[in-house]
């Protein structure tokens, strides 16, 4: 009797130690467990963090290539815009250069009166504005009608407007302004091109 109660309590001991011994591997195993699990979580969050620093860059190229091509594309648009303006600058010389002939067909005859200049020959040339003046004073000037003509179109007269100016005046002022603006534009765009 007494030798079975020390068996099943040597029994009981050795259940104990074994028990002991699960629990301590158990714990050790849920030690690494978490260990594992922490590692998994740090590289997770360091894949992240460089898939993130990976498309930041990727986003900035992006960008810096986006912004290249709007300077790229605003910069062909001014100059298509210059070459348009030059264009038209020098459509309006050639026009100012030669008159069409509607305007042509409208010029009042001029007849040429005798005058001498001794004096303006020494004097400087003047400028378009000055020359465009003396034409459209010496052109009409104030004459009485002549007496074998009964139309009174053929007579000149002095305008009280300049809306009263023909049209011929008109095409002269633009062939001054274009040229005056195609000098402009050369100068504003070799400054743009040194730039």
């Amino acid at each position: 009797m007494v030798q079975e109660v020390k068996e099943t309590r040597d029994l009981l001991e050795e259940f104990r130690r074994r028990l002991e011994e699960v629990e301590s591997k158990v714990r050790e195993m849920e030690e690494r467990e978490a260990t594992r699990d922490a590692e998994l979580v740090t590289l997770r969050e360091l894949e992240t963090r460089r898939k993130i620093e990976t498309a930041q860059r990727e986003a900035n190229s992006v960008v810096a290539e986006v912004e290249r091509a709007e300077r790229e594309a605003q910069l062909d648009l001014e100059l298509a815009r210059l070459r348009e303006v030059e264009k038209r600058a020098q459509e309006l010389e050639a026009l100012a250069a030669s008159p069409s002939p509607l305007a042509t067909a409208y010029l009042p005859e001029i007849r040429p009166e005798p005058q001498s200049f001794p004096a303006e020959s020494a004097k400087p040339v003047p400028g378009p504005a000055a020359v465009l003046s003396r034409v459209v004073s010496r052109v009409h000037k104030r004459r009485r009608p002549q007496p074998d003509t009964t139309s009174s179109a053929a007579d000149i007269f002095e305008p009280d407007s300049f809306s009263a100016l023909p049209s011929y005046v008109l095409f002269v002022g633009l062939g001054v302004c274009a040229v005056v603006l195609r000098v402009v534009l050369k100068r504003t765009a070799g400054r743009q091109l040194r730039s």
